[in-house]
């Protein structure tokens, strides 16, 4: 994705008043320095570049978001 990312954009969102609940983070990213990033502002996020081992927390966040 180019400028701005999809963070950059969440965050606008958040400032503008969309609760964070609201917004989920779809990566193929799996940089620790951006899940530290998601961490610190509660932001949901779900990897799309899943391995086998994955799957159930991958099934686990989306239904935390879907049932949030």
């Amino acid at each position: 994705m180019g400028e701005p990312n999809g963070l950059d954009v969440a965050k606008t969102l958040i400032e503008k008043g969309i609760s964070v609940q609201k917004i989920t983070l779809i990566t193929g990213n799996k940089s620790a320095d951006l899940q530290e990033q998601v961490d610190a502002i509660s932001l949901n996020y779900i990897n799309k570049a899943i391995s086998p081992n994955d799957v159930d927390k991958f099934v686990e966040r989306l239904s935390n978001f879907f049932n949030a």
